[in-house]
């Protein structure tokens, strides 16, 4: 990784930190493992480590249901890749899975666990985010509801109490079938993000900076 990279890096993780150092307060009720009155903080290092976790699983889920299976070998160098994301936003190394097999299992354990719980304010948050701002658009955002649905591990969905019958899975289903057809005709710049360029050339690195 060269410097500038490194730098911008540091810099944006730093910022992120920052913001969420502001994250702080009591649970306002008894849910899962967790008892009204306990205090939170979104930079400890659990916590950071589970954001981290949805959102590397998540990616890899999302591209190969639309674009292709990865390899083995791909599992594992996205992974390693990401644990130095992770240590930039404050996760330390001790704390992350060593690799791919063992940060999957942490995963299922850990949204089949008590740790991961649906409380008040993550239910009116969905609620929040998932109700149209115009009429026109309930068709949209029960489309993105279902499909948010069918990504969800299961344990999570359920006490959500969002449904995912017969109905929701063929849209889920059928949806996939569009986007994995539809994809590759879509022009390059509709399919990268702009740091698409550089992955390549960081790819190429085995480790993390020191």
């Amino acid at each position: 990784m060269r410097a500038g990279e490194l730098e911008r890096g540091v810099a944006a993780s730093r910022r992120v930190r920052h913001i969420h150092d502001h994250i702080q307060g009591q649970i306002r009720e008894d849910v899962g493992a967790f008892h009204e009155g306990q205090t939170y903080e979104a930079n400890d290092a659990p916590s950071l480590l589970w954001v981290h976790t949805t959102l590397i699983y998540t990616a890899v889920q999302v591209y190969e249901l639309v674009v292709r299976p990865l390899t083995t070998h791909e599992r594992e160098q996205y992974y390693a890749e990401a644990k130095c994301v992770a240590m930039l936003f404050g996760v330390p190394e001790s704390e992350l899975p060593p690799d791919w097999a063992a940060f999957s299992r942490y995963f299922d354990r850990m949204v089949h666990s008590d740790q991961i719980a649906v409380g008040g304010p993550a239910r009116e948050m969905s609620t929040f985010l998932l109700t149209p701002a115009r009429p026109s658009a309930r068709p949209l955002m029960s489309w993105y509801k279902t499909m948010t649905s069918g990504l969800l591990p299961q344990p999570v969905r359920d006490q959500l109490g969002w449904s995912f019958g017969r109905t929701e899975r063929a849209v889920f289903e059928a949806s996939i079938r569009t986007l994995r057809a539809g994809y590759p005709r879509l022009p390059r710049r509709a399919r990268d993000v702009p740091a698409h360029a550089a992955a390549p050339r960081r790819s190429r690195r085995r480790t993390c900076p020191a």
